[in-house]
């Protein structure tokens, strides 16, 4: 069974991200987990007009920008459920089996430093739809090509 996290977002895609199973995140979880909520409170921060870019998406005839920044939508919306997952490290399950067989599952991972690449992940499409929602750069890139002049030549001693 699937539940809607929002209709950006399901628990299936949440497990999936994260690669577990329904028995070891059940619906429930996800949604005692207050998945909608925190999202929608970030969503409501920074893209105040996330229903629009929903329903526009969605509707008969969309644009391809408007299919594009359904897409982004959705994965961030994903990523970032499975980010607060994944900070809840009680819902993963550490060890698994099956009444004969066990293993460890996530023996010596890092939840912080996974939790910071799903971040990451979503940051991606955050920056993408913040561009073009919103019509604004998005903060935090980094120019790979920039101009140095020195102020002091060695070989002249200027």
């Amino acid at each position: 069974m699937t539940v809607s996290v929002t209709d950006y977002a399901d628990s299936d895609k949440v497990r999936g991200i994260l690669g577990l199973t329904v028995s070891e995140l059940s619906d429930t979880q996800v949604t005692n987990a207050m998945l909608a909520e925190s999202l929608l409170s970030d969503l409501d921060e920074w893209l105040p007009t996330h229903a629009t870019v929903y329903s526009d998406g969605t509707s008969g005839s969309q644009t391809a920008q408007q299919l594009a920044n359904l897409r982004n939508l959705q994965l961030y919306s994903a990523y970032y459920c499975a980010s607060r997952i994944d900070m809840l490290k009680l819902y993963v399950p550490q060890s698994v089996t099956n009444g004969k067989d066990a293993f460890k599952r996530f023996e010596g991972a890092d939840f912080t430093e996974l939790a910071a690449r799903l971040l990451a992940e979503a940051g991606k499409y955050r920056d993408l739809l913040e561009d073009a929602v919103n019509g604004t750069e998005a903060t935090g890139r980094v120019a790979l090509i920039g101009l140095s002049i020195p102020d002091y030549d060695p070989v002249t001693n200027t």
